[in-house]
């Protein structure tokens, strides 16, 4: 009986993968004929040509090919991610005594203004050696440490038992490298609280080694992380979160905010952060040892200190607005068309804004008021980091209000004079440790008297400015004397003077019989300043007027641009 197995050599039947176009319009099978091999064999049948002509099918392109495949791999972006940061290694296994001891630093100087961590959870995790095999963790403490390193070189300490030697190796720009390396460059990847907090310390370690761009890329790829995740609003955060990341979610959220708000007044950028379009409450007020993982527990029977950190994130609430204002006084040429509907839209006055943020700063606690000389107690120096930041932001606010239009140049230099003696009598310990980012909060002084030597002004008026300029030149000696990243801040500023009173002096040397008043008036030791002749015998008495040449000038700005 013969088999009726199939020979294993037999050719296996295929599909045509092409019929002819009558079978495709048919939608027959369409096979070749016996007996002629141009034609098929229902076309045969049929009597019809066996044609070709239709166009064929396209083969599926690439790119959609590639579409459908990424939206496989975004979905499975988290968990690739996770695979990911545990095959991970770091790219500098930092001495534990150093990073405890940046940590130190971190917490004496840096915390007081930005809190980005809780306290007892991050010395606990850092001191078991967490950070070395948890990604998001190490780029936080990498970028941690590049900015307490970078302040101890620069001398922004509390205390000078520091052996500032032994905190520079590695030094604060490997470090920097260190996290950067260790943040993804994919923000879709990963919306880790840590990642968050890398970029915002990274872009505060930038304003210290004087990288404006440096810090706007990196703030900016913290924002990044907030609009992705839609984290301006508390009811987009991961659920199930502990209080302690609830609370310090809103550190750092609040904390970016004030950085974003100054960093547009000081560098003139866009304020990407619109308190009006937040919705994440403040922190509470409560120290970090009373905060528990379930609840958050009442003070007892003391003001924390964060109740004076926020009053500081009201005061750039308050900013946020004006800077608007103020960059539009900047601009040489306005090109964006204004609306006349918004002219007339009604915003509070100078004076009610003042007079309020007057009121909000009487109803502080006492202890917010005085800035006391460094004690070493942890918890009494925050209060007066406190006293001082709050002194610092609110002369900001009027600095920045009075640089309006609304107000005589007078004015300015009663507010301006007022701002220096405002801080010339805090303690120098609490300013230094502010570091550079108070180079170019005072910065804003002289740039706000630059603008008003456009116009003329009487010899006088004149004086009483060059008075505040001298003034803030030897407040700015005084304060970049240990600062790594050289500013020359005071020489420019002295700089600009002597320019000027050379400019005054050759304007008045030909009058007849001048009364010459010599303008070296003790405020700087500059021996570089001229004589100014002056007319009449008292100059407060006098209008006469000086008219300033457009291009003295021109050097301005970069008088006060401390990079």
């Amino acid at each position: 009986m013969p088999s009726t197995a199939p020979s294993k050599h037999a050719r296996k039947l295929r599909r045509n993968p092409r019929a002819c176009d009558a079978c495709s319009r048919r939608s027959v099978r369409c096979q070749p004929a016996q007996d002629d091999t141009s034609s098929c064999q229902n076309c045969v049948d049929y009597d019809e040509p066996c044609t070709f002509d239709r166009p064929g099918r396209q083969p599926r392109k690439r790119h959609a090919i590639s579409a459908s495949a990424s939206s496989t791999v975004l979905a499975l972006t988290p968990q690739l991610a996770e695979k990911s940061a545990s095959h991970w290694t770091p790219q500098l296994a930092i001495n534990q005594a150093l990073v405890m001891d940046l940590t130190e630093i971190f917490f004496e100087v840096v915390y007081p203004v930005f809190p980005l961590f809780h306290r007892p959870s991050l010395v606990h995790r850092v001191s078991r050696g967490e950070h070395l095999q948890n990604r998001p963790l190490y780029g936080s403490v990498a970028a941690m440490c590049a900015l307490s390193a970078a302040r101890a070189r620069d001398g922004a300490l509390l205390r000078s038992s520091w052996d500032i030697s032994k905190l520079q190796d590695p030094t604060s720009e490997q470090l920097f490298e260190a996290a950067v390396d260790a943040t993804p460059k994919d923000v879709l990847g990963d919306q880790s609280l840590d990642y968050m907090r890398a970029s915002l310390l990274l872009a505060i370690t930038a304003i210290q080694y004087g990288s404006p761009k440096l810090m706007k890329f990196h703030l900016s790829r913290y924002q990044t992380y907030v609009a992705v995740g839609s984290l301006h609003d508390e009811t987009h955060w991961p659920a199930g979160i502990s209080v302690i990341e609830a609370e310090e979610r809103r550190r750092v959220f609040w904390s970016a905010y004030t950085l974003d708000v100054f960093t547009s007044i000081v560098w003139g950028g866009i304020i990407s952060s619109r308190e009006a379009s937040s919705n994440v409450s403040y922190p509470a007020e409560n120290d970090d040892e009373t905060l528990a993982s379930t609840s958050v527990q009442d003070e007892p029977l003391s003001v924390s200190w964060l109740r004076g950190w926020n009053y500081v994130t009201d005061m750039y609430r308050i900013l946020e607005y004006a800077a608007s204002d103020l960059q539009r006084s900047r601009a040489a040429v306005m090109r964006t068309p204004r609306i006349q509907a918004l002219q007339s839209y009604h915003t509070p006055s100078q004076a009610t804004v003042l007079d309020r943020i007057t009121s909000m700063y009487g109803d502080l606690p006492d202890i917010f008021k005085v800035a006391a000389q460094p004690t070493h107690d942890p918890r009494r120096d925050l209060f007066s980091f406190q006293a001082a930041n709050i002194a610092a932001t609110v002369q900001l606010v009027r600095m920045v209000y009075f640089s309006s239009d609304d107000s005589t140049l007078q004015q300015k230099c009663q507010v301006a004079s007022e701002v220096l003696t405002g801080f010339a009598g805090m303690p120098t310990a609490y300013l230094r440790a502010i570091s550079s980012p108070l180079f170019h909060h005072l910065a804003e002084i002289g740039r706000i008297f630059g603008a008003a030597f456009g116009s003329r002004m009487s010899a006088a008026l004149y004086h009483s400015v060059r008075s505040v300029l001298l003034d803030l030149a030897a407040f700015l000696a005084d304060l970049e004397k240990r600062l790594c990243c050289a500013t020359d801040a005071s020489k420019k500023v002295e700089s600009q003077v002597v320019r000027i009173d050379r400019f005054i002096h050759e304007q008045h040397q030909l009058l007849s019989e001048p009364l010459t008043q010599f303008v070296g008036d003790g405020n700087s030791e500059s021996t570089d300043v001229v004589p100014v002749a002056l007319t009449g015998p008292d100059v407060d008495q006098q209008s006469l007027d000086i008219s300033f040449p457009p291009e003295l000038f021109e050097d301005w700005n970069w008088a006060f641009t401390f990079t």
